[in-house]
């Protein structure tokens, strides 16, 4: 018994022993096989998960992995750190801008990371991605909530313009518009610059000035250095798919223009490389990749595309006059029908894609968009009736019929959405920009040799929204592209960030709807959707084919041209990603904002890369002139003229210049030049009617103020004109009613303001002119003029209530509140004063009317200082000088004053105020017969003087 006791404690230290060694392989720290781990990381935490095209993920991804079965037991730090690896190059090889985060991209990741495990001998059990998104969320998704079970359903209608849609309206051809003014809001919608698609949709879409978005012509630079189509990754800021998708409100976009390569959305994206109107390209041949989003999406987009050959003779007749003769139906016809096959080919795929994934989706806010309103009128606006004297008269007869019936077509897909929207739906019609019909169209051809398809764009387009909190049969005065994402959000309930440049249209919105959901604001939506920094276009296998679509359309030059305008689609391009033309847009959206130096920069950006760029060399002119170099913009004007002396701009710009530099007669024969270049040019015509009333020759410049007004009623310029001239003639009610004309014609023409509000002044109507003042200082908040102006408003008020508390003092109560009235208005002057100090300090009219104010409030010594400071910014100031000998005159200082007084009557010798004051001055001097004939001089000038006329009576008679 005894060995047998013996021999069991060595059996079991033997078990002990291999327990301890299988601890001691096995333990904590090393991984069996069979045995998994978990492993979780943040994709954008250092180092951050960055795809090849460089965008930055960000959300969280988990895995569980197991080790092989078969392989050797490991380190568990060791083998976390390697998945780790494995699983952060998976997400970079599989997810990404172009592919989102959906079904296919999750395959390929995990593919991807199941082969890349292997090599570290582990095997892919279950992952899952926590809240994956593209870059720039910035933790907006609750801020960011609708509060509203409002849907929109917005329509873009490229180049749809009011004037073309109301005679069509009136006529009974166009139902489903009439049925949508007549329940819903309208406006005109104003444009942007450059008046150009791409630019102008994606400011739609972003709520931010073309400098913002960055998206600033048709073409766009890609890695190569190569001239492409514009492309989604170019955008700078978000468009309102990223914020909607932020939020996880379905949204739907359809062919909206620079949305290739399709981006990931809440939702769905149609991009508008799926049915381009390519002349003569078979889209069967070309890639999938980008075009849609999801992925996944474009099996059942595909079998909807219709191509130009599918259009058949038939459907083309629907819209041409089959009964105008045949005869001499030559090439140039047969073309315009071959483009016109692609217009309706691209209308009826994007009808049809459109409405069935609506149906599908149903988002909250679907975005349809329809370029053939535009592209139809660019080939066959020409023909329109009236008929042009330029104009073939059988083409004419059998293509006259082809816009309005392409606005027909529209208002019966209009019909079919409408169909979709139920109570909850707000239908939304916009247009980037109108086209000019009739009288204002140009004689160029926007479709032969240069590219001038912008000269037929219009300023305005149309606004019309129909449906729940909609105000119902209204019209609102003002509205502009901008403010077309704010109004949405609103609608939806959405927070709108100060970054947007536009604003809520408000006035469309029934109070009952603002009332019960008031605007949310926020500051930012942070980077959103945001492009790489300096990046490039991404090149295409169809961005030929594009490009050719372009200058058939007459929006780029063909590669050789170039002389007519603009540069060759080719060339030009420089370091900065920027094409020649790109650097002529920036310029123009410089310009526009009073950003001088940045406009010349861009403008010789544009010159030195495209020399032949006429345009952008018209445009550096017109940014010298208005910088005061005078003498390079005449230089580079002349160039311009000198290979198209038929170039109607650079000839006004031109005639402008030497206008002001008192060659009139130089002046007058460029601007008729200009006239019998361009007969139907309202910017030539205005031009004349400037000139001609600088040589004094008022009535034939009225003439062509109403020549240039006639043939562009919306262009404010000679309305403001014919304002000036019935003013210069005392004719304030006349004046008044031009500057009002030009007001209505372009709400955003801020002088028209200012110069009405003067006239309401001078008619009595003080309420009417102090509200035009406001609205003038909302349009130009940096507008010395106006502001000094509006100062001045209330400076009278000031006076009007001190002299009614004077004439009150019997009745002490309301004499100290007329005073405090008054001492409110001084104090709300000055403020508005100082203001146009601050916005132009080279301006010496405010100083000198704050001068004014401050010595009626009994500062003597700053009323002194402020009028020797205008008269030292303008020495021949007459109004400041008697302001100021005045002064000096006061505090018995006469000899000074007399010599102030000589200079005011130098400068002006009709200030008749000057000439009485140096009257008092010499007979307080004791030179009495000086002094009289100063009277009688002021006297004559100023007949209804009784104080005046009484001095003269009694001193002055002999």
């Amino acid at each position: 018994m005894t060995p047998l006791a013996c021999r069991r404690p060595q059996r079991v230290l033997a078990i002990l022993t291999v327990a301890l060694l299988l601890a001691a392989a096995c333990g904590p720290g090393r991984l069996a096989p069979g045995e998994s781990l978990s492993v979780a990381f943040a994709l954008d935490e250092p180092p951050a998960v960055t795809t090849p095209e460089g965008t930055r993920l960000s959300g969280r991804l988990e895995a569980r992995v197991a080790l092989a079965a078969r392989a050797p037991a490991r380190d568990r730090d060791e083998l976390r750190a390697a998945a780790l690896e494995a699983l952060r190059a998976a997400a970079r090889a599989s997810f990404g801008r172009q592919r989102g985060f959906d079904e296919a991209a999750r395959g390929a990741f995990e593919e991807a990371a199941r082969r890349l495990l292997s090599e570290e001998r582990l095997e892919l059990l279950s992952w899952e991605g926590l809240d994956l998104a593209l870059p720039g969320s910035g933790g907006l998704r609750d801020e960011l909530q609708p509060t509203t079970d409002l849907k929109v359903m917005l329509i873009g209608l490229d180049g749809w313009d009011w004037d073309i849609v109301e005679p069509l309206m009136a006529a009974g051809r166009m139902p489903t518009f009439q049925r949508l003014v007549d329940e819903g809001t309208r406006a005109r919608l104003a444009t942007i610059q450059p008046i150009l698609s791409p630019v102008i949709w994606t400011s739609l879409a972003t709520g931010r000035e073309p400098a913002d978005h960055g998206i600033l012509d048709f073409l766009g630079l890609d890695a190569r250095g190569e001239t492409v189509p514009v492309t989604s990754n170019l955008r700078k800021v978000p468009a309102f798919w990223n914020v909607l998708s932020e939020a996880r409100v379905p949204v739907g976009v359809v062919a909206w223009w620079a949305s290739w390569p399709a981006e990931p959305v809440e939702g769905f994206v149609v991009s508008d490389r799926v049915a381009y109107q390519l002349f003569g390209v078979d889209d069967q041949e070309l890639p999938s990749a980008g075009k849609v989003y999801p992925p996944a999406l474009w099996p059942e987009v595909e079998p909807q595309i219709v191509r130009p050959t599918d259009v058949t003779d038939a459907d083309v007749r629907g819209f041409v006059d089959t009964s105008a003769p045949a005869a001499g139906f030559g090439p140039q016809d047969q073309q315009l029908i071959e483009h016109f096959r692609a217009v309706l080919a691209s209308a009826r795929t994007y009808g049809s894609i459109g409405l069935s994934l609506h149906d599908r989706y149903q988002p909250r806010l679907g975005a349809y968009y329809f370029q053939a309103p535009d592209t139809a009128a660019h080939l066959f606006m020409r023909y329109a009736d009236p008929p042009l004297p330029e104009v073939d008269a059988a083409r004419q007869a059998r293509f006259a019929p082809v816009v309005d019936r392409v606005y027909e077509y529209h208002d019966r897909l209009l019909a079919r959405f409408l169909e979709r929207a139920d109570e909850n739906t707000v239908l939304m019609i916009v247009s980037d920009h109108g086209f000019k019909t009739g009288s204002q169209r140009p004689q160029s051809d926007s479709r032969v040799e240069a590219p001038t398809a912008a000269e037929w764009h219009a300023r305005f387009g149309v606004f019309l929204a129909a449906g729940p909190g909609i105000r119902k049969g209204h019209e609102i005065r003002e509205a502009s592209i901008l403010d077309v994402f704010p109004t949405v959000l609103t609608l939806l309930g959405m927070p709108v960030a100060d970054e947007l440049d536009g604003r809520v249209l408000e006035e469309a919105l029934e109070p009952e709807f603002l009332a019960a959901h008031p605007v949310r604001r926020l500051p930012s939506y942070g980077d959103l959707g945001r492009g790489e920094a300096d990046a490039y276009a991404e090149a295409s296998p169809e961005d030929q084919a594009i490009l050719e679509s372009l200058i058939a359309i007459g929006y780029v030059a063909a590669p050789t041209g170039g002389g007519g305008g603009a540069e060759s689609p080719g060339g030009g391009a420089g370091g900065d990603g920027l094409t020649a033309n790109a650097h002529n847009n920036a310029g123009t959206i410089a310009l526009s904002r009073g950003e001088l130096d940045e406009a010349v920069a861009e403008f010789r950006a544009a010159v030195e890369r495209a020399p032949e760029f006429l345009l952008a060399r018209t445009n550096l002119a017109q940014a010298l002139l208005q910088s005061g170099e005078v003498a390079e913009a005449e230089a580079q004007l002349r160039q311009v003229i000198s290979e198209a002396p038929d170039d109607k701009k650079a000839l006004a710009l031109l005639s402008d210049l030497l206008a002001g530099a008192g060659r009139l007669d130089e002046a007058e024969a460029l601007a008729r030049a200009a006239v019998t270049a361009a007969p139907r040019s309202a910017l030539a015509w205005h031009q004349l009617g400037t000139t001609l009333e600088q040589l004094g020759r008022g009535e034939p410049a009225r003439e062509a103020f109403e020549k240039a007004a006639g043939i562009d009623p919306e262009m404010p310029e000679p309305l403001n004109a014919l304002g000036n001239h019935f003013e210069a003639l005392g004719d304030f009610a006349s004046a008044a009613h031009w500057y009002r004309k030009a007001v209505d014609a372009d709400p955003g023409y801020a002088p028209a303001y200012n110069n009405l509000a003067l006239q309401y002044q001078r008619l009595g109507r003080q309420d009417e002119a102090l509200a035009v003042y406001e609205r003038g200082r909302e349009k130009l908040p940096g507008s010395s003029v106006l502001l000094n102006n509006l100062a001045s408003w209330h400076h009278e008020q000031a006076r009007r209530l001190r002299r009614e508390a004077a004439a009150a003092a019997a009745r002490p109560e309301e004499a100290r509140e007329l005073e405090q009235r008054s001492r409110e208005a001084a104090a709300h002057a000055e403020e508005i004063y100082r203001e146009a100090i601050a916005a132009d300090p080279l301006d010496p009219s405010p100083l000198n009317n704050l001068g004014g104010l401050l010595g009626e409030l009994g500062d003597g010594a700053r009323q002194r200082e402020l009028y020797e400071k205008a008269v030292e910014l303008k020495p021949d100031y007459a109004d400041a000088l008697h302001n100021l000998a005045d002064w000096h005159a006061k505090n018995a200082e006469f000899a000074r004053a007399e010599d102030l007084l000589d200079r005011a009557i130098a400068a002006e010798p009709r200030h008749w105020q000057a000439l009485r004051l140096r009257g008092a001055v010499r007979d307080r001097l004791g030179r009495s017969d000086e002094a009289c004939t100063d009277y009688r001089a002021s006297l004559a000038l100023q007949p209804r003087q009784p104080l005046l006329a009484s001095v003269v009576q009694a001193q002055c008679a002999r």
